[in-house]
């Protein structure tokens, strides 16, 4: 008898611990599914809310080559190198002669770094990590880009589909050179015949904008942790549509220099062989 309630024990105990595993089981398995769901219906969100933006930006905006003019872009080089140069001069700024004394001027806050994260409105291409660094009115002025850039093209958005059109986005643009210290541009004209002898690049009030890159970044609801699972969704979409939308945002950012040049918040050189326009802060 004693050995028949042991077996039945030991069965009991066996029944009790397979049943725990199937229902276990079927909980992840129902977990799992409910976290793939949650990923497809973010994915999905954000699919349609750049299919959206994708969508007005092509109805609302410009393409460069039918907006901005050759006047347009002989103006962006009507101030050249020397003109650069003279605001360093104007500013009384030293030469960032290099990384030592680049941390030297950091430290006494003459310089400011400039942070790439999703909430900045620029993004670094191709910019050592050393080298992201600004005078603190130059990184003013570049928020001052990116304020004017966006309210152009929302207005647009604005205007043609009033209470329809795409919010809670903003376009970045691409940095693709800031500070260069003396050591740095001497090494780069050895390297590139174009670079200049000297560069206002030296001095922290310059940067590049490289026109054939932008991203854009849509911030749905931070609150929700549903979309987290996005995140790489929004790396991919961020770049895809911001391509197939290039030629009207280019024409955003020309309009955006040129009236800002014109406002004496800048100077912008357009470089086509470069790809980029060289903007010192004045």
């Amino acid at each position: 008898m004693k050995e028949t309630a042991k077996v039945n024990y030991v069965l009991v105990a066996f029944l009790a611990a397979l049943i725990g595993l199937i229902i276990g089981g079927g909980l992840v398995w129902q977990l799992e599914n409910q976290t793939a769901a949650t990923r497809l219906q973010a994915w999905h969100t954000f699919v349609k809310k750049y299919e959206l933006i994708s969508q007005q930006l092509y109805l609302a905006l410009p393409i460069y080559q039918d907006y901005i003019s050759r006047s347009d872009e002989k103006e962006l080089r009507r101030f050249l190198n020397q003109d650069h140069l003279q605001v360093a001069a104007a500013k009384n700024l030293p030469v960032i002669r290099d990384q030592k004394h680049l941390q030297q001027l950091l430290a006494q806050k003459q310089l400011t770094a400039l942070e790439q994260s999703f909430a900045t409105p620029w993004f670094f291409f191709n910019v050592r990590k050393e080298n992201r660094y600004v005078t603190p009115a130059a990184r003013t002025g570049l928020e001052t880009i990116s304020q004017h850039f966006n309210r152009k093209i929302h207005d647009r958005l604005q205007k043609k589909f009033q209470g329809q059109a795409a919010r809670d986005f903003i376009v970045k643009y691409a940095i693709s050179s800031a500070v260069r210290p003396g050591l740095y541009q001497a090494d780069l004209r050895g390297r590139n015949s174009n670079a200049a002898n000297e560069s206002s690049h030296t001095y922290g009030i310059s940067v590049d904008i490289f026109y054939d890159e932008f991203y854009i970044y849509t911030d749905l609801d931070a609150a929700n942790p549903a979309y987290a699972y996005a995140d790489p969704a929004k790396s991919l979409l961020g770049f895809s549509v911001a391509r197939a939308r290039r030629r009207q945002l280019q024409a955003m950012l020309a309009e955006t220099l040129l009236e800002l040049q014109e406002a004496r918040v800048l100077y912008a050189i357009f470089e086509r062989n470069q790809r980029c326009y060289h903007v010192t802060i004045l």
